[in-house]
């Protein structure tokens, strides 16, 4: 009798077993080899896996081995992964008695996922998401692999420094880092990139630092944009705190912006969800009269002390990316007259004392905070865009 694959999925002119087919996951990749995961009832020992399209036979792989949680990872052989995308394909398994399992799951020839910048890493495909300015680089991810494990890391975007407001503003927080492995059905994926936070603008010259647009319309700082991917979100950093005037406190976020000291003191911001730390706090008198240190991923920011700004908090490393690579640094407190804190490793912006020019931004893509600024008519530096980094084995 010939074997007929009948519309509902049943079989016919096979000897049929009592084993079945519950769910099966992975993808056929075209031209990509893959692996499948089966998982099944009612079989155990060593089983042969065969593939048709239509009524025709395209490949059988044998001997595969049911595990004790009744599951089979198998490779997709050449012939079947060498269809073309949209064809369909019906997966069956045959035990040793030669009984067929009663029903077959339907798999489509799909293409690979798509979205964002791509690169890889021995078998590993890394979809980034990133930009500079304006352009956060946020968009869409498709995936067209049911049950995929992604890896992801995401990074807030920076927080901004204030403009010379009273001489020692806070470094900007770090954005929040975030990262895990989950399971993804097929679909498409919105990204959001936080843009980094606007630093402070002491003139209110709408057209901001450098003609970027990406400084504010008051010396007070702004805190950094949130990054979001499926169920997760990356806190934006804290802007770092504004001494003059009793306005401008520091701002909580992934990471907290750093506070001042002096006449208007404005403690630091902190962490939320444990996404980073909190900022340091400023401290002296007159022209020593310091702000501390923006929160990074890795550790809190430095505390300003008489004379000398906090450094921003360090930063942390991951290596979702193929290489090692430093996220989150916080931005550095600063001083009127002294040594204005550093950035922290992880894109963290230096800050700048009288007479030394503007607050150094955060760095795109890691989303580090900016540095303050202490120099009458100057500004502060902006945070640093994030990042969505996606990693998964096809």
């Amino acid at each position: 009798m010939p074997v007929t694959i009948n519309g509902n999925g049943s079989i016919t002119g096979l000897s049929v077993g009592t084993g079945t087919i519950r769910s099966i996951d992975g993808a056929i990749i075209n031209a990509t080899a893959t692996s499948l995961t089966l998982h099944i009832e009612n079989m155990t020992g060593t089983v042969s896996i065969k593939y048709y399209e239509g009524n025709t036979l395209v490949a059988t792989v044998a001997s595969q081995t049911v595990t004790s949680s009744f599951t089979i990872v198998t490779s997709v052989p050449a012939a079947v992964y060498g269809q073309s995308v949209g064809d369909t394909i019906a997966v069956e398994v045959v035990d040793s008695s030669g009984g067929v399992s009663g029903n077959r799951i339907f798999l489509t020839v799909s293409s690979l996922p798509s979205g964002g910048t791509v690169t890889t890493s021995g078998s590993d495909r890394i979809h980034t998401f990133s930009g500079t300015g304006r352009n956060t680089g946020s968009g869409v991810f498709v995936n067209t692999i049911n049950n995929l494990s992604v890896q992801y890391l995401l990074i807030g975007g920076g927080g901004g420094a204030p403009g010379y407001g009273g001489a020692d503003g806070g470094g900007g927080g770090a954005g929040g880092f975030l990262t895990g492995t989950t399971k993804l059905p097929i679909g498409t994926y919105h990204i959001e990139v936080g843009k980094g936070g606007a630093g402070g603008n002491y003139n209110l010259r709408a057209a901001g630092y450098a003609n970027d647009g990406e400084h504010g319309t008051s010396p007070g700082a702004r805190n950094g944009g949130d990054s979001k991917f499926y169920q997760f979100t990356a806190f934006g950093g804290g802007a770092g705190s504004l001494a003059g005037n009793g306005v401008g406190g520091a701002g909580d976020g992934g990471s907290g912006g750093g506070g001042t000291d002096g006449s208007n003191s404005k403690g630091p911001g902190s962490s939320l969800n444990s996404q980073g730390n909190a900022g340091g706090t400023g401290a002296g008198s007159g022209n020593g009269k310091a702000g501390g240190g923006g929160g990074g991923a890795g550790g809190v920011g430095g505390n300003g002390t008489n004379g000398n700004g906090g450094n921003g908090g360090a930063g942390l490393a991951s290596s979702i990316s193929g290489s090692s690579v430093t996220y989150a640094g916080g931005g550095g407190g600063c001083v009127y007259t002294g040594t204005s804190g550093t950035g922290g490793s992880g894109g963290g912006g230096a800050a700048k004392s009288n007479g030394a020019g503007n607050g150094v931004s955060g760095t795109d893509g890691l989303g580090g905070g900016g540095g303050a600024v202490a120099t009458l008519n100057n500004d502060g530096g902006r945070g640093g865009n994030g990042v969505v980094i996606l990693r998964y084995t096809p």
